[in-house]
């Protein structure tokens, strides 16, 4: 170039390295000499983008596994690429997705499979994506695994029953509520010996207000069905040991009992107690059961192999008993008359042990347990009963609950006791109202 005037330069440099700073400056020559121009510097982009992610819906789902899914485009970047996943949506845990690292410019699916999860339960997860330039989380979604619902039952019980001379000798107060959990469908005389009306006695309660006891007959009214419940005696007690299938479980997890309008016999379907605050709460119910022991008397738990009688005054159509596994730690409260309402816990426990972690208080601040009112002693099958004490106001209070460590299920490799407790706390008394079904078989 030539001239006195001052002319504009400018040079296109590529092949640059990203995110990179460069120095440069311009250097004239001609014949009378060299100059440099000053140093000035330019850093140079960084390239790709922040990524992006998006979870997707779950698959092949089981009861203890299921496959997380997710969309990412890395941005032109190398990503990684993890699941977040918990039982809520702070998740939690997390698992590196199957395909990370990932890169390009367009969009990859991803995936992680998870196992030994917990059956019947929902968790919460989502995919997140972080490269170079920035983290992007994916909404928030969730599964529930399935339910691991047998398809049989293991029946083993004995209903006890006097051993008289002769059917004579018998009283209406001899007889019991019997049922059997699952829906075996068999006549209820296959697990009766001897002959009807010298060795034994079935009545079905079929809900009138007048003639509602029917004598056995044979007819299908008396199979044992789902659910239902008979008035029986027997000349010694009678064993139950075989193999029945459980009974029928619904797209929404639950076993439905059927019912006659007013009073019902019914029985326990499932193979495990429950207490029968939950079961009212679940069908949004107030009226009680009642048990019969020689008299009747009112019943907060809900055991299996009895007969209790409900009263249907709603007019419901069925009764509907959810079935979900026992969870790692189920808490109970009752607000008792004192206005204190307890939440009782078990953690720590294992198998044959003693309690060793209780936690307890008015809600809605539970304080720590301060200690045990007397020593509970070792878990023996069957119901135990414990004294727990609390603190408030600087008093301590005892209580008596009932736990049922038959639903307990212990987890190998875990520090914890899987459990559903039931518990009952003895400060209201309650009144015992009398049924008007009086026992006064012919």
């Amino acid at each position: 170039m030539s001239g006195t005037t001052d002319v504009t330069v400018s040079a296109n440099l590529s092949e640059l390295s990203d995110n990179t700073e460069y120095h440069y400056r311009v250097v004239a020559t001609n014949s009378k000499g060299t100059t440099n121009g000053s140093d000035q510097s330019f850093t140079t982009l960084q390239a790709g983008s922040a990524p992006t992610a998006t979870t997707d819906a779950s698959t092949s789902i089981t009861i203890n596994s299921v496959t997380l899914n997710g969309t990412v485009n890395p941005g032109d970047l190398s990503t990684t690429v993890i699941f977040e996943y918990g039982t809520t949506d702070s998740y939690g845990s997390q698992i590196t997705a199957a395909e990370s690292p990932v890169s390009g410019m367009t969009d990859v699916s991803v995936s992680a499979s998870l196992t030994g999860l917990e059956d019947g339960t929902t968790y919460h997860y989502r995919v997140t994506a972080t490269n170079s330039i920035g983290t992007e989380y994916g909404s928030d979604q969730t599964f529930e695994t399935e339910v691991n619902y047998p398809t049989t039952y293991s029946l083993s019980t004995t209903q006890s029953f006097p051993t008289k001379a002769s059917a004579e000798d018998y009283l209406a107060t001899d007889y019991r509520l019997f049922g059997l959990p699952g829906n075996s469908n068999e006549l209820i005389r296959s697990h009766l010996s001897g002959n009807q009306g010298e060795n034994w006695e079935v009545y079905l309660d079929n809900g009138e207000a007048s003639n509602y006891l029917v004598k056995y007959d044979g007819g299908n009214n008396f199979r044992l069905s789902t659910g239902k419940g008979f008035w029986m005696i027997h000349k010694g007690n009678v064993g139950v040991n075989k193999s029945v299938s459980t009974a029928v479980l619904n797209s929404n997890n639950e076993v439905e009992i059927p019912l006659q309008d007013g009073w019902n016999i019914i029985t326990n379907p499932l193979n495990v107690a429950m207490d029968w605050d939950v079961i009212k709460t679940y069908n949004q119910i107030t009226e009680p059961i009642w048990k019969y022991e020689g008299s009747f008397s009112q019943s907060t738990d809900f055991q299996p192999y009895k007969g209790y009688y409900f009263y249907n005054s709603g007019n419901l159509s069925v009764l509907k008993f959810y079935y979900k596994p026992a969870s790692l730690a189920k808490s109970v409260a009752e607000n008792a008359e004192s206005g204190w309402q307890i939440t009782l816990q078990l953690l720590e426990m294992e198998s044959g042990a003693t309690i060793s972690s209780l936690a307890s208080g008015k809600a809605p601040n539970p304080a720590p347990i301060a200690s045990i009112c007397t020593n509970p002693g070792m878990w023996v099958p069957g119901w135990e009963s414990i004294a727990i004490v609390r603190t408030g106001t600087g008093t301590f209070r005892c209580f008596t609950a009932i736990i049922n460590r038959s639903l307990s299920r212990w987890n190998p490799g875990s520090s914890q006791l899987k459990m559903t407790v039931t518990a009952r706390f003895g400060l209201r008394s309650r009144e015992l109202k009398q049924c008007r079904r009086s026992l006064t078989f012919g």
